[in-house]
């Protein structure tokens, strides 16, 4: 769930009829996530039980030989009260808003304003039908990109054990509620935690001033560097290769960078692609798993000699 950042940013997307003051912009970002979750659910049950009611309505006017005067009356107290309750759904739902799911409505949302215009009923009835289909599409939208959502990420991780897709599963919720820094910070963290249970899995060490440190202990900048070193048995390939180490590098930096704010680290790791990274972390965690065959490839070597 992404925010506006700003009434004016929504009022130029949405040109709304009803939300035409600040002020339910502002509680959406007073608000804790949870009561924006609440709202943004209770919105979208009330359009789709008034397009139900006005699809049912419809039905009946054709089956009962309702007059078309007293469907129309009633067609048109339902779009106003679609709309009203759209508008204060788009509150809460940016990317709907902005996707292909959202345009017709958007253009025809002004039909009860309009109602008294048309020459004709037939034309009226024919314009009602067309409203009807667009707020199913921005309904059906609004289930579609909740569906994309619920797949970032994840989707690269489907070989990953449980206890090691946990983290990605967060990351992917921190991102479904528009925290992208954070949800990348876990993709990272998923990413470490795969190497570690690698390293522990293959029993990897680190020797150093003669005492062996199990790898799988050490920090993050150890254990890149080991692994980088590390070669499978095999085929006498590195563990990871300059692309994962430059990831991993990445993934450090980014997190000291906002750990310990500063101008100059601000202007280095300035608006960085959060999304990106978080998936580029996913599908190397996956990768790197299935290569070492679930940790238990063999290496050339289990102990690696810190010189760095």
């Amino acid at each position: 769930m992404n925010r506006w950042k700003s009434f004016e940013e929504y009022k130029n997307w949405v040109d709304p009829s009803f939300v035409d003051r600040p002020g339910p912009w502002r509680r959406t970002q007073r608000d804790c996530l949870l009561e924006n979750l609440m709202k943004m659910s209770e919105y979208l049950d009330k359009v789709s039980q008034q397009l139900m009611d006005l699809e049912a309505k419809a039905q009946r006017r054709k089956e009962e030989n309702i007059s078309e005067g007293d469907f129309l009356h009633q067609a048109r107290n339902l779009a106003i009260s679609i709309v009203c309750d759209a508008e204060h759904l788009f509150l809460y739902t940016p990317e709907l808003v902005k996707s292909d799911y959202s345009y017709d409505f958007l253009h025809e949302k002004e039909l009860y304003d309009k109602w008294d215009g048309y020459k004709s009923s037939p034309r009226l009835l024919e314009a009602v039908e067309e409203f009807a289909q667009s707020t199913q599409q921005v309904i059906t939208g609004f289930y579609r990109i909740r569906s994309t959502v619920e797949e970032f990420i994840i989707d690269s991780t489907e070989d990953l054990p449980d206890e090691l897709n946990a983290d990605f599963r967060t990351a992917r919720d921190l991102f479904s509620v528009d925290m992208e820094e954070a949800g990348a910070f876990f993709a990272g963290r998923g990413l470490e935690g795969v190497l570690r249970e690698i390293a522990r899995a293959l029993k990897l060490r680190v020797e150093h001033k003669g005492k062996q440190i199990p790898l799988h202990e050490m920090d993050l900048a150890d254990v890149a560097e080991a692994f980088r070193r590390a070669r499978w048995k095999k085929n006498g390939h590195p563990v990871i290769d300059r692309k994962v180490k430059a990831l991993l590098d990445l993934l450090r930096a980014a997190r000291n960078a906002t750990a310990h704010r500063s101008k100059k680290a601000a202007d280095q790791h300035e608006n960085p692609d959060w999304r990106e990274i978080a998936k580029l972390s996913a599908k190397t965690a996956n990768a790197i798993w299935l290569t070492s065959g679930k940790g238990r490839k063999k290496l050339t070597t289990t102990i690696i000699v810190r010189d760095w």
